[in-house]
């Protein structure tokens, strides 16, 4: 089942999980890198608090995710989230360092968003359970 939601409800999924996610990028490796981070909107876009490594990822390959898996021991937001890991495929639209407080961020608009969760398929095989939440690719 995939339902279109506009980035309004977006903020409010992140918001439930106390806007914290994993932000991944990718080095000139090849490789993935990940910090986890508390993200804040700025308008439609997101801010979120990185390291150098993160930084520079982000200023080179202008594609990150940001991932928030459910949260464990917490009490569900709701029947329509439970068990779900929020996936948002954003474009980076600025990584930097601020000069006042030399702190990093990187900056990004999503694109993309979908609670998802493993199931079981009627076969009894792997499957999974997505719900878009957002598309605006």
């Amino acid at each position: 089942m995939s339902v279109q939601v506009p980035v309004e409800e977006l903020a409010a999924v992140l918001d439930r999980r106390s806007n914290l996610a994993y932000l991944l990028t990718v080095g000139d490796d090849g490789r993935t890198h990940c910090v986890a981070s508390r993200v804040e909107w700025l308008g439609d876009e997101l801010v979120v608090p990185a390291g150098k490594t993160s930084v520079r990822n982000a200023e080179t390959r202008r594609h990150v995710v940001l991932l928030s898996p459910p949260a464990a021991g917490l009490p569900s937001p709701g029947p329509e989230e439970d068990g779900y890991s929020l996936i948002v495929d954003a474009d980076v639209t600025a990584a930097d360092v601020q000069e006042r407080t030399a702190e990093r961020s990187v900056r990004v608009r999503p694109t993309h968003a979908v609670l998802h969760r493993p199931a079981v398929a009627p076969d009894g095989g792997r499957s999974n359970d997505c719900v878009r939440v957002y598309d605006n690719t």
